[in-house]
């Protein structure tokens, strides 16, 4: 049995996509999925199942939202070991953020390079990023609301799907 994380895509933004928790559980649990947990709004489901294929589970929930919830969403399936080896790695040293200074975590559909972006981004911003495989580290030195790197941003530059988690969401998913 393994245990995972899904990380929906823009649902319950500004009243966009909305699902609600205890409705997403029960989609989950019809599709198979034991020990179904969600945590906040945002669409934060972990799950034990027996599938170990990544992609699969993606395309499985994704498939299970549009025929229950009658829309796509985008979703991002990590085991809890990757979720906590992507805090590992986190190249921002956590207990050292200044008082205004956050992190924030973006999952890309397909793996980048750093040197992607990272040029164009240091001459616009003060803000910082990290790509490494299919993940941004975005460290936010005057709040995520106020950065040029949204998940927008990402996606338009990367031409990839992306999603975007704080630093407290990602612990928390990672226990």
């Amino acid at each position: 049995m393994n245990r995972y994380v899904c990380l929906l895509r823009g649902i319950n933004v500004s009243g966009k996509n909305k699902i609600v928790m205890k409705e997403l559980v029960v989609m989950f649990e019809y599709l198979g999925f034991r020990n179904v947990e969600t945590y906040i709004q945002s669409g934060n489901v972990s799950f034990d199942s027996d599938v170990t294929d990544q992609t699969k589970l993606e395309e499985l929930i994704s498939d299970g939202i549009r025929e229950h919830f009658g829309y796509e969403v985008k979703t991002f399936v990590r085991s809890k070991e990757q979720i906590r080896e992507l805090l590992d790695r986190c190249p921002y040293s956590i207990s050292e953020l200044k008082e205004n200074e956050q992190l924030y975590f973006s999952l890309l559909d397909s793996p980048r390079r750093n040197d992607d972006i990272s040029l164009e981004i240091r001459t616009k911003t003060a803000d910082e990023c990290f790509i490494l495989d299919n993940s941004i580290y975005i460290l936010c030195r005057n709040g995520y609301g106020n950065t040029l790197l949204s998940n927008t941003f990402f996606e338009k530059k990367l031409k990839t799907a992306a999603t975007t988690r704080n630093l407290a969401t990602m612990i928390k998913l990672s226990e």
